[in-house]
């Protein structure tokens, strides 16, 4: 905890400084500019009273930074847990059924040959379309479904990745050295 000294003004208030203002010049409410001694003529100011329950740094340790990570790695922390339980839900690729097979075959046996250049052709000019088995078309769309659901699962992991990312990088403002507030006027009167 910084050791804060009472700083006298003409006017009678106290205003409140520490070392790291040591050399500056701090402005009071009345309007009077006043200069903070060195080190060793702070040694020589009154100390403030310090007060049991602390400071709010002090008893409050929890700030936005903290705030941001624990929120940020709860993100992360739920988006990385459904990411691993879809990927470990992927449907396995269906065995092929031993009729569809068969059916399959009885079709492109049943194939004219005066059919088969047409069939080359379309294939050639549009691209070979994979003739699907019912349960190879069940697959394809648990499989997209299960995708879907991984890459948001994913995008969830992200952000809590950026909010900690943030709450690492975030840092608090430090008061200005010229807004001191003033304590209350010293019983003793203003010190000349």
């Amino acid at each position: 905890m910084r050791t804060r000294y009472l700083l006298p003004c003409s006017c009678g208030r106290n205003l409140q400084v520490d070392a790291s203002q040591s050399g500056l010049t701090v402005e009071c409410v009345c309007g009077a500019k006043l200069e903070v001694p060195a080190m060793r003529g702070l040694t020589m100011l009154e100390h403030v009273p310090e007060q049991s329950s602390g400071s709010l740094e002090e008893t409050a340790p929890w700030g936005p930074r903290q705030g941001l990570m624990f929120l940020g790695g709860a993100i992360l922390a739920v988006g990385l847990g459904l990411v691993t339980f879809f990927a470990a839900r992927m449907p396995p690729e269906p065995a092929p059924d031993p009729k569809e097979l068969a059916d399959l075959q009885q079709q492109v046996d049943s194939i004219q040959p005066s059919e088969i250049f047409e069939i080359w052709d379309q294939q050639f000019r549009g691209g070979i379309g994979v003739p699907l088995t019912q349960s190879h078309e069940v697959y394809r769309h648990l499989l997209t479904e299960r995708k879907v659901r991984l890459t948001l699962a994913s995008g969830l992991a992200l952000v809590g990745l950026a909010l900690l990312g943030a709450g690492a990088l975030y840092k608090r403002e430090e008061p200005s050295r010229t807004s001191i507030s003033p304590s209350q006027p010293s019983a003793a009167g203003p010190n000349p």
